[in-house]
């Protein structure tokens, strides 16, 4: 049975940077600091901390936030991070995600795109539109893709 991050991810993989800086801070950071590590507005850190306390991932105490589940169940999700690119595995399918200004954008990759691409990618680096046309995916997929392989390797 999937752990409380797991169940938050995909119900809600937009998350997963916020989860990711939550438990680099060590489980514990003030709202504030959150929001200058990401670089979002206002009101997307708010309705990102409240799904956080409604799916049961933080507690939120005066300015501060608290993970509940275990850095065990965070690490489970082999976490990634290059730049303002988070990735994460859910069992067969990575989230690659990815926060601006007032939104962040999401893809998911199956695992097996993943270890496709991987196989191309090992014969010299290839850019998406190429990567796009010998997987036969989108650009932002094989771009996604990519994103994932360089953070992962990192």
């Amino acid at each position: 049975m999937p752990g409380a991050l797991e169940r938050a991810l995909r119900a809600k993989p937009w998350l997963l940077p916020f989860i990711y800086e939550i438990y680099s801070a060590g489980g514990r950071i003030e709202v504030g600091e959150l929001r200058e590590r990401l670089g979002v507005r206002s009101a997307l850190l708010k309705t990102a901390v409240w799904s956080l306390a409604r799916l049961g991932v933080v507690e939120k105490e005066g300015r501060v936030l608290r993970a509940r589940p275990s850095r065990g169940e965070f690490e489970a999700l082999k976490p990634a991070r290059k730049g303002r690119v988070f990735c994460a595995n859910l069992g067969g399918v990575w989230i690659v995600a990815v926060p601006k200004r007032s939104r962040v954008t999401v893809r998911q990759v199956p695992q097996q795109l993943v270890d496709r691409a991987l196989e191309v990618v090992k014969h010299g680096e290839v850019k998406p539109l190429k990567l796009a046309a010998e997987l036969g995916v989108s650009y932002t997929v094989a771009l996604a893709t990519l994103r994932l392989i360089q953070a992962v390797k990192d």
